[in-house]
């Protein structure tokens, strides 16, 4: 008989250099929220402001995700990561977080087919 197969091990640490070397190559890739489609500001201190970088795992930690294939990493503001939580992403979780991320960022958002300007 052949020996059992092992399974790959899959880290969930959110600390330690592997993580590093993930969240730095996600962070290089673009300034973009996956959640809300907002620019994120780099320049924002990442430990205090809400709508600073952040890196989420598509599939959360909590449903055995890894914290360091970046096939499971995108970037994110810090606080629609923490409005998404680990729920599935659907449309009606990213239209919430657009609308109350354009709140926090001060833009303002028009119905679908409304004009933003009227003249």
């Amino acid at each position: 008989h052949p020996p059992p197969r092992r399974r790959m091990a899959v880290s969930t640490s959110r600390s330690g250099r592997p993580r590093r070397r993930a969240v730095a190559a996600v962070r290089a890739t673009g300034s973009t929220c996956w959640l809300c489609g907002f620019p994120i500001d780099m320049t924002l201190d990442a430990k205090t402001h809400r709508m600073a970088s952040t890196v989420d795992e598509v599939n959360p930690v909590s449903n055995d995700g890894s914290t360091t294939d970046l096939a499971n990493l995108r970037h994110a503001h810090r606080a629609c990561n923490s409005m998404r939580g680990d729920q599935d992403v659907t449309i009606e979780l990213r239209s919430t977080i657009r609308t109350k991320a354009a709140a926090i960022l001060g833009i303002v958002t028009t119905a679908p087919g409304t004009p933003s300007r009227t003249w």
